[in-house]
This record gives structure tokens, sequence and C-alpha cells, in this order.
């Protein structure tokens, strides 16, 4: 033992590192500090006193300067002076430090510490704290790992002038970012599976990309408020963290927080300004959440998939929806879009099978398509009267002439919810607008109509039978796929501009009666059945169904 404590060289710099007390007559100590510095930790012990130094002077020096404090607990150390010296002199600098770590382990079976030693250790806890038997080594430094701050490993490695964390081992626990580091660099801690702590001080000013991605056992985290950037996927998939607190005036970038499925409690600074792609997506437990009072525009996909939000209050200082915010949020039942919101993006509310009813504020002057595709329980859209270009029919949403139709509502309330006529001043069926209407089936598309857009009666599993006029010269992609029961849709017009993809897919027992040759080259690739327009019927509009409407007005 006396060979391998000579080879032993305490660590001797201003980097972090542990103080060792113990007893010399224990010399099970210098197999641990062995396999402490051999997993890197930068340890010191009181042989590191050289010749001619004041053995108390550098003590104290070194009690002063420690980050963590071990003392081994056995028989012989409890009788120390000096490790009863040691001990307390690390008491007190706890009391001034709060970060100093004290770490009490027993060696040998516990026995009573004494007055001194119980009166400085009673309030940390003591490993082996019941412990039976003399412990090897090993036991040991399995106790210790997880305990003692990886801040003091060089599992950390840092530029020069340490300024920039770059690269933490797989094998780190926890990790205090601490003065001098004002940045940590993109990926320096991705995919580390066992960080479970981090700990960042207020000298710290960026987060790169993917710093924390994918450290699946992080809990919780806390951005101080000097951080002014926080890196694009950042902490996504960081699969267990369930608190996130945001101090200061930050940018968040893309998917920071994407896939943190365990998210329940965050708090953002009002500062924030926007929140971008994707921020917010996919973390599926989330239920409720505050915005900043002063938040502007909400990104692409920032809220998608977070199945449990149930509730959401968006400020009035917001102007922008973009694409596919909220799609995807099943419970989402009410939600109320602020006076100043000029732009709804692509697909906003997809899925969201609990939303019923939804008013569009006067301010809004832009809507892409699909806004409220797949919203099953959506009865009605209302739209502020003075808006200038979209309105509101029966529950019905189109542009402010009525020219498109934008959204029929898949669950309209209605005195005949079966069929509907669409008005005779509407040139454009919009992408999507009456997908999922399972109740309909029957539909009037009058000759004023041009293009049948994407999707437009996507899954309308009850349409039996559409007649479609001359006036149509556009069917674009998967405008009738998923209507089960539709039998017969009969073609009028000659040429097409354009007969997109997949327009009958999973219309299973449809027939196409027409009479243009590019619909019927299109049904023979595909294999649809096609027959010729039957000869009386020359007009998609019947007159009887003309008088049926006029009744009906």
């Amino acid at each position: 033992m006396a060979d391998l404590k000579q080879t032993l060289i305490p660590y001797d710099g201003r980097r972090p590192f542990v103080f060792v007390s113990y007893s010399h007559e224990d010399t099970v100590v210098y197999e641990v500090i062995k396999l402490l510095q051999d997993s890197k930790y930068r340890v010191w012990f009181d042989s590191g006193i050289h010749t001619g130094e004041s053995w108390t002077d550098e003590i104290v020096r070194k009690l002063d300067t420690c980050s963590a404090f071990v003392v081994f607990l056995s028989p012989n150390s409890i009788e120390s002076p000096f490790v009863q010296s040691e001990v307390a002199t690390a008491f007190k600098n706890k009391s001034k430090r709060r970060s100093l770590k004290i770490i009490p382990i027993w060696i040998t079976p516990t026995v009573d510490m004494g007055k001194t030693l119980t009166y400085y250790l009673s309030a940390f806890q003591i490993a082996f704290e019941n412990n039976t038997k003399y412990l090897t080594a090993e036991e040991l430094f399995a106790e210790l790992d997880p305990a003692i701050p990886d801040s003091i490993s060089d599992k950390i490695h840092y530029n020069e002038d340490r300024t920039i964390l770059n690269d933490t081992e797989d094998n780190i626990n926890d990790l205090f970012v601490n003065s001098p580091i004002v940045e940590v660099a993109d990926g320096a801690c991705k995919g580390r599976k066992l960080l479970k702590q981090v700990h960042i001080s207020d000298s710290v000013v960026r987060l790169g990309n993917e710093t924390f991605r994918g450290c699946g056992a992080l809990g919780e985290i806390t951005i101080p408020a000097s951080v002014t950037r926080i890196g694009d996927s950042c902490f996504r998939d960081c699969t267990s963290l369930k608190k996130l607190e945001i101090k200061g005036n930050v940018e968040i970038g893309e998917r920071a927080f994407e896939n943190c499925a365990e998210l329940v409690d965050i708090k953002l600074p009002d500062t924030l300004a926007e929140i971008y792609n994707g921020v917010f997506n996919s973390c599926k437990k989330l239920e409720r959440i505050k915005l900043p009072k002063n938040l502007i525009a909400i990104g692409d996909n920032a809220f998608s998939s977070c199945y449990e939000l149930k509730y959401i209050e968006l400020p009035e200082s917001v102007t922008r929806i973009d694409d596919q915010v909220f799609a995807g949020c099943s419970s989402l039942a009410n939600i109320i879009i602020p006076e100043n919101v000029s732009r709804i993006g692509k697909s906003v509310f997809k899925d969201c099978i609990a939303l019923k009813t939804i008013r569009i504020p006067e301010s809004v002057r832009k809507m892409d398509s699909g806004c409220f595709r797949g919203c099953t329980a959506l009865e009605k859209i209302e739209v502020a009267s003075f808006n200038r270009s979209f309105k509101s029919e029966n529950g019905v949403m189109f542009n402010k002439n009525k020219s498109i139709l934008i959204c029929y509502p898949a669950n309209l309330i209605s005195k005949k919810p079966e069929e509907y006529w669409i008005p005779d001043s509407v040139c454009t069926i919009e992408d999507w607008a009456f997908a999922d209407a399972k109740q309909l089936k029957k539909v009037l598309i009058p000759p004023s109509v041009e293009r049948i857009g994407e999707g437009a009666f996507f899954r309308c599993e009850n349409l039996e039978e559409v007649r479609i006029p001359y006036s149509v010269d556009t069917i674009q992609d998967t405008a009738f796929r998923g209507c089960a029961n539709l039998k017969r849709v009969f073609i009028y017009s000659e040429t097409f501009k354009d007969l997109g993809w997949g327009i009958f897919y999973g219309c299973n027992d449809v027939t196409v009666y027409t009479n243009s040759k590019q619909v019927q080259d299109y049904c023979n690739k595909l294999k649809i059945k096609h027959e010729r327009l039957p000869d009386t019927w020359v007009d998609p509009i019947k007159p009887e169904e003309l008088d049926k409407k006029e009744e009906a007005e």
C-alpha cells in the first residue's frame, strides 16, 4: 500500500477539486483516491504539502478553495484531531459558500462519531449510515462517484481560457456551468443519458445548438437572466424534463424543447417577443401555459402535437400565428384569437378534434388553407362583421365576396346537415374545405365553380354522388380521397388544366361517368371504373333541383 501512496499525485491547480479528509491508518482510502483519479476526478489529499510549507496554512488554503469535501469516517478518523479540525473548517466554509458540497462516508461499521463530528455532520446525508461491514474501495467509489459534482472532474472540456465549455464525457451525472464560462458550445452535452442536473450561473450568455439534446434523465432546468440565446434544438428530446424556467430577455431557437414529453411546468419571460418554429412541439403532457404578455408571433408547429393542451390564452399583442401552430392539439376545446392577429397560417388547427366553435376577428387579413382540417367536432365558424377579407354564412366561412368557399365545418349545425348547396357565387372550393364532413351525403356544385382544391372533400365518408359541372377545369390532389360510400361521379367538363394525384383514392366502389378522353385515360391508368355520360343527363344541375334551391332560399 505504501507503493500505491507514493504513486498518487494530489491535484495542484486552479480548477475545481475535491479535498479528501482521512486517517493515514485507513489505507483503503488510497485505493479509493486511485479509482477517483482514474475516473478523471481532481483530488487533493495531504501528502501534497511540499517540504518547508506550513502544514496548517496549506490545509486551510485548500479547504478555502475546494469545491467538494469528502471525509472518510472510521474509528481512526473520528479520533484524529486533524480530521476534526478539517471537518469544522469545511462546515464553516459551507456557511459562506453554499455551493461547497460536504460528503461524509463510512468505510467501517458505523460507530458513535462523538459530539464534535455529530454536531458538524448531522445535517448531511451520511452514506452507509447503518453500515455493518468494512467496505471495499470499489464499494466506496460506487457511492462517491454520483455524489461528487462532475465539475470536479476532467469529464468537462473547455477552450484554452475556460470561457467556452466545449464537450463532456458520456458518463457525466451533473454539471455546474460557472464563471468564467460564457458559452456552452453546440452539442457539448448532446446525448448524455446519465446527466440529471444542470446548474447554469449568471456568467453564461449563450447555450448552443443541440447542447443538451437527448439528455433523457434531466428533470428540470432554470435559465438565468444572463442568457440571451438558447440554440436550436438545445433541449430537444429531453424526455424526462418536467420543469422549465427562463428568466431573461432571451431568443429561443427553433425546436429548443421539442419532444420534452414530460414537460408540464413552463415559465417564460414577458419580454419574449416570438416563439420560433417547433419550440414546444410534441410536449405531450403540457396542459396549460401562460404566454408572455409582449408576444408578437408564434412560429410553425410551436405547440403542435401537445395532446393534453386544454387551454391557452393568446395575449393581445399577438399579430401572427404561423403554420400548424396547434395542429394535433386534440384536447384543445377553446381558444380566442386576439383582435390584433392579421395572419393565420396553414393547418393551424388541424386535427383539433375537441374544438367546436371559433371566431375570426376583424383584424385577420390572411388565412392559409386547411386551417380546420380534421376538426371533426367543429360546429360553426364566426367571422367579425367588419372583417374586410372574410365572412361567414350559416357557420360556413368564405372570402368577403363569397367567390371562395374556405371551410364547411365538419360537424356543421344545420337544418339539413346531410346536404349542402354551394352558393353560385363560388368559383373556388378551397383546399380541405369539406374535409371530414361525415354527415354530408349530398353536395350541389354550381356551374360557377372552376377549381376544386386539394383534399376538398377528403373523408366525406357518407357522400354518395357528386356532379362536377362544365365550368370546373381543375381538380387537385386527393380531392375525394377517403369518400368510402361515393358511388357515382358525373364529370361534365371535357378538358382540364389539372387532374391531381389520388383524386378518388379510397373510393372503392366509385364509377366515373364522363365523355372526356382526358378523364377516361386518367381512370384507365388508375383502374377506376368509368362509363360515358348518360345521354339524358346533359346539365349537371337538373331544373327541378334549381327549383328546390330557389324554394329553400
